[in-house]
């Protein structure tokens, strides 16, 4: 039996016993998950969504279930939703019906229904001060990430010229970080078309996935949405055009400045480089290195773009 057929055989003997008591059909695993695994629990009247922690990750879960406490609406019928497993940390939630945004479909209609649901969360997101994460500093993922960078160029000596590079790279891009003046305020985190969810019924857009709720900016958020959609299917070019529509679109709702567009920006790229270094498949890919390092230098691309939109100004119409 693999690992992932004893979670879920774990998670059905668990669940069915006191205090759950749920009469469970089927167990699935589905996508995601990060650092944590993802399943559905199909019950025989409702369904649920866990989430599987390592067993070091007790205190992970105990904030999410605090932060869905204040953020969701929990069924009063789930007496408890931590449990414990033999290797691991179980967090059961409400099923949240909705299909999945997908990364081409930014479009107005769903750019109007992400920020209305994105506003309704800073709305309600003084709830969680008491559970915020620290405010993401760029000048220490910098650091972090040359430390790190040094390191690599020890482990693998055949990538030092990639490594260089992405070296070269990051320095270019931190030297255009901006001041902002605007006050920080507790933000998603990890804003992405894969955590929000789409209710054709209510015809609304639904964020999921609060595990990185922390302090920063606005902007931040809606950058790292923006630019995870676009180099998701755009790997070799920057679709200039596509994204003039999109940046006037969320700016219609939001009417960042150019500092805070190019703050998100920067952070953005410097969180990605953060998170690549770490994959020891793209670490030995020569192929995976040259992509990246053309994608890094889409940065300048958009720093031109948002100093011409903020040139021309944003009441005029693009062709």
């Amino acid at each position: 039996m693999s690992v992932r057929q004893q979670i879920v055989e774990q998670i059905k003997v668990t669940l069915q016993k006191a205090p759950f008591e749920l009469k469970i059909k089927k167990v699935k695993k589905i996508k995601g998950g990060g650092s944590s695994e993802n399943y559905i629990c199909f019950c025989s009247q409702n369904k649920y969504f866990i989430k599987i922690f390592q067993k070091d990750g007790r205190q992970r879960a105990e904030r999410l279930q605090k932060i869905l406490a204040l953020t969701s609406n929990q069924s009063q019928a789930l007496k408890q939703t931590i449990f414990e497993m033999e290797e691991n940390i179980g967090l059961v939630q409400n099923y949240i019906s909705g299909k999945e945004l997908k990364a081409f479909q930014l479009n107005p209609k769903n750019i109007d229904l992400i920020s209305a649901g994105y506003k309704e969360f800073l709305k309600n997101s003084k709830n969680l001060q008491a559970l915020a994460g620290n405010e993401f500093k760029p000048e220490q993922c910098f650091q972090e990430n040359i430390n790190t960078i040094n390191s690599l160029k020890i482990k693998y000596p055949q990538n030092k010229f990639f490594l260089q590079k992405i070296e070269q790279e990051q320095a270019r891009i931190f030297a255009k970080i901006p001041a902002i003046k605007t006050q920080k305020q507790i933000i998603h985190g990890d804003l992405s078309v894969h955590n929000m969810l789409y209710n054709q019924k209510e015809d609304k857009m639904i964020l999921i996935d609060f595990e990185g709720v922390r302090w920063g900016y606005p902007a931040e958020d809606i950058a790292k949405l923006v630019l995870s959609a676009l180099f998701k299917y755009c790997v070799i070019f920057l679709p200039r055009r596509a994204l003039k529509h999109i940046i006037l679109a969320f700016n219609h709702n939001f009417c960042f400045t150019k500092e805070e567009w190019l703050y998100g920006v920067v952070n953005y790229f410097l969180i990605s480089i953060k998170q690549r270094l770490r994959q020891e498949k793209f670490l030995t890919s020569w192929r995976k290195n040259l992509v990246y390092i053309h994608r890094l230098k889409m940065f300048s691309e958009i720093c031109a773009l948002l100093d011409e939109l903020y040139e021309t100004g944003f009441g005029r119409q693009l062709p």
